[in-house]
């Protein structure tokens, strides 16, 4: 995976769990060593960030070698977090009083300049583009107060739970969360088998690392345990090519050895499903795995595998789903009760078995919930959710398979079902649930923050974006302070030498990436964009359009939310364009975010402490939405997506419809939220209270909102 071998302990350590190893202390320093480790301390606040007490004991008791070497290894990495391990020079450095004192003409000429130099260099009339020369000012320093965050003492127990705790995770991972687990398996080797968890929940983690250990050990015999159906044998396959483990992109199989081919036909022979009614769902695939493997070779050996491999090759099988659409055409009873044996299944048709049950939908809703127990905690708490919020929104917001970056909304109302029907079945699924959870550990005396309504459960991470906060897609956090100004911030760098992007229409390595905001009233009608074409507007200033970066590139966004709602706006869209049409998977990086200010014209322009939320921007579009602000509830609505459809010209304006159709629909999503299921909890296994202070365990966003991982483990 690429950068794999790039991460180290440290990084993992600190980004997963913002804590860090250190070695024995071996002596007393007493008030030299505590004005040393206060002189790094004060350097990172600079960079948002605090030792906890026991941390700040800790280095006082290292010598000034360790010190040092500590200081060399984590300081590179929270610079990272933060986005300050870059330059950031915008067009107009003294952004943005520069900026909204210049004059129309002055922002004009300097743009047709850069724009006439860049087409030269295209052309291979000059070696760089043009910018205007400005003497950066000395500017105010930052005095504005900012919220630190606390890097703890950890231990290498703790850490080795970062392994355990992603493959145990009940749900999809980010790719950064499997470049961990390549580190892992790479790193440790054979010993890594320890840390796998009892039991393996989703089958995407489970192949990834059975891939990983048949691709780095002898021990991927230790994964045959964990693979159930015929399918989990084909993510193992794809997993070990390099492929995507959801199924939703085709693999190109790598060339097995013989090993690796007895060991796959193996796991298929001890399947206790019928092999060939699985596998026909992805018959194109087995028949491509089976040019690769030759089952017919091992025929004696794995007798049902090579028949299950004949039969997907004659066209002779049929699969579970072919049987349930056949028993539909004639008879919905007969699909009820072919779906009672695979109740996962069942779920997912469910409001279609409902709508044409008629006088039989109570019947069928028992048949369900007869079965209920035996669905995952995922499906069962979605299916709760459809039916507790069917028919509210005006939108349907579908993310595909594989890739949840990416979105489809659908217009026009569901199929009606009655409102008392779907309220009272939701809450016989809940009630499974709450029985499920009930099994569980004790909890004790819970508080649980009503503001979790607006965090959504992270279900599926696998396309997120790497950030520095991690936040389930249409969750809605409020902003964290009275500052008025929003200030957006990108950086980017070009194609390395040498390199052409057959996407990019100018078949370069010269890359423009574009910051915009869109500016959207109370009904989702765009009223005003802050872009490369409109330097300033009524709520804020653009810093200057840049399209090249042979050393990296920066382009920030300053927007008023007062002066927003005083021109009867309401939504501030945060877009990103690759206007060269370069795929931001390409570049060598990129990533943005945005910070809060009480002073714009204050401290420097990129004040890493400021920043809110910092996200790697690496998905295979060319136009990407963050985020959005709702200016009149002052909260983050958090996006992390890509449009789907690129239009002629790449710029917000053109793209505004789309737009504001997703802003739309990502308003009214109605997804499992997090007060939801962990109410489920607490009714099962706990004592609901009020008071926090009297509570054994705090629910609130502080203390589970971002922590994605015990989340999946603990709580799903």
């Amino acid at each position: 995976m690429k950068g794999t071998h790039m991460l180290t302990q440290t990084q993992i350590y600190l980004e997963k769990r913002l804590k860090v190893i250190l070695p024995k202390g071996t002596c007393n320093t007493g008030e030299v060593g505590k004005r040393l480790v206060a002189t790094i301390a004060k350097n990172y606040e600079a960079l948002g960030y605090v030792f906890s007490p026991r941390l700040f004991r800790a280095l006082t008791k290292l010598t000034e070698t360790q010190l040092t070497a500590f200081y060399q290894s984590t300081l590179p990495v929270l610079k990272q977090m933060r986005g300050a391990h870059r330059s950031f020079n915008p067009m107009y450095p003294n952004f943005p009083k520069q900026v909204m004192e210049a004059s129309a003409l002055e922002l004009y000429m300097n743009a047709i300049l850069h724009y006439w130099s860049f087409w030269a260099k295209d052309a291979g009339l000059t070696d760089e583009t043009w910018l205007p020369e400005y003497k950066k000012e000395e500017r105010m320093p930052l005095t504005e107060p900012t919220k630190l965050d606390m890097i703890d003492l950890g231990s290498q127990a703790d850490f080795d739970k970062i392994f355990t705790v992603l493959v145990e995770a009940k749900s999809s991972i980010s790719e950064s969360d499997k470049a961990i687990l390549d580190w892992f398996v790479q790193t440790y080797r054979n010993q890594v088998l320890p840390l796998l968890p009892e039991t393996i929940a989703t089958k995407e983690q489970l192949a990834y690392v059975a891939g990983l250990l048949l691709k780095y050990t002898s021990s991927a015999d230790e994964m045959a345990r964990y693979i159930k159906t015929p399918t989990d044998v084909l993510r193992v396959a794809v997993g070990f090519s390099g492929g995507d483990v959801s199924l939703a992109e085709v693999t190109k199989f790598k060339k097995f050895g013989r090993p690796v081919r007895r060991f796959l036909l193996g796991l298929l022979e001890r399947c206790k499903t019928d092999l060939a009614e699985e596998m026909v769902k992805y018959d194109t695939r087995w028949q491509r795995l089976g040019e690769v493997i030759h089952p017919g070779e091992y025929a004696k050996q794995y007798p049902r595998s090579a028949k299950a491999f004949e039969a997907i090759r004659n066209g002779t099988a049929q699969s579970f789903a072919g049987k349930v659409e056949e028993a539909l055409q004639l008879d919905v009873n007969k699909a009820v009760d072919l779906l009672i044996k695979r109740p996962g299944d069942f779920a997912r048709r469910l409001d279609h078995i409902l709508r044409m049950g008629d006088g039989k939908r109570a019947t069928f809703a028992r048949k369900f919930i007869s079965v209920a127990d035996k669905v995952s905690t995922n499906v069962l708490l979605q299916v709760f959710t459809h039916f507790k919020t069917r028919g509210e929104s005006e939108f349907r917001a579908v993310f595909p398979k594989g890739n949840l970056a990416k979105i489809h909304v659908l217009e026009g109302e569901v199929p009606a079902l009655d409102k008392r029907f779907c309220l009272g079945f939701a809450e016989k699924v809940r009630k499974v649930l709450v029985q499920r959870f009930a099994n569980l550990d004790k909890m004790g005396k819970v508080y649980l923050d009503e503001s979790l309504k607006t965090y959504l459960v992270p279900f599926s991470q696998r396309s997120a974006a790497k950030a520095l906060k991690t936040i389930a897609r249409g969750s809605q956090i409020p902003l964290d302070g009275d500052y008025d100004t929003i200030r957006f911030f990108i950086w980017w760098m070009n194609m390395y030498a040498g390199k052409i992007s057959e996407t990019a229409w100018n078949r370069g390595n010269r890359v423009d990436i574009d910051l915009s905001a869109s500016i959207l009233d109370e009904n989702f009608n765009g009223i005003a964009d802050v872009a490369y074409y409109n330097l300033q507007d009524f709520a804020g200033h653009h810093s200057g359009d840049i399209t090249d970066a042979p050393n990296g590139a920066s382009e920030f966004i300053d927007i008023s939310l007062s002066k927003v709602l005083q021109s009867n706006g309401r939504y501030i869209v945060m877009c990103i364009n690759s206007y060269t049409q370069h795929k931001y998977c390409d570049l060598p990086e990129c990533f943005a975010g945005w910070m809060g200010r009480m002073s714009p014209n204050s401290g420097e322009i990129y004040e890493a402490r400021t920043v809110k939320n910092k996200i790697d921007i690496a998905s295979d579009t060319t136009v990407v939405l963050p985020l959005v602000i709702d200016a009149k509830t002052r909260k983050v609505i958090w996006m992390d997506l890509g449009l789907k459809q690129r239009p002629l010209w790449n710029n917000v304006h053109n793209n505004r419809n789309n737009i504001n159709l997703v802003v739309k629909a990502m308003t009214q999503l109605h997804k499992p939220n997090l007060y939801d299921l962990l109410a489920m909890h607490v009714d099962g296994r706990g004592k609901l209270v009020r008071n926090p202070k009297e509570a054994d365990i705090v629910f609130s966003p502080e203390t589970i909102a971002f922590d994605t991982d015990t989340i999946l483990t603990k709580y799903l």
